[in-house]
């Protein structure tokens, strides 16, 4: 079952308050896993990787200092290097994308 945006959002909240993220890089991790689920990016994939990428992404545009190993180690996986937003987002419409990024 997929989850919802609001559902999956809140998630995001507990997340990034967990890891001390801040509010800027939390709303952007909203706003990429709204994007992420109206454009079907989510499906097939654990909602906890969808998130820790989002949140990565936004880390990533944000120049915040957390790695993708923090995220692994919160989540406890051995490796999200297979969902690194690079292969979450681009398995999408590259140009969708692209147009993400640009409007962060």
């Amino acid at each position: 079952m997929l989850m919802s945006v609001p559902a999956g959002q809140l998630k995001i909240d507990h997340l990034a308050n967990d890891m001390g993220l801040g509010v800027h890089i939390k709303n952007g991790a909203r706003r990429f896993f709204g994007l992420a689920v109206d454009n079907k990016f989510n499906r097939g994939r654990k909602t906890e990787y969808i998130i820790a990428s989002c949140l990565y992404l936004q880390c990533r545009l944000q120049s915040d200092s957390h790695m993708l190993i923090d995220f692994s180690e919160r989540l406890r996986v051995r490796d999200l290097l297979p969902f690194i937003p690079d292969r979450v987002w681009l398995t999408g419409d590259r140009s969708t994308c692209m147009s993400l990024v640009r409007h962060t």
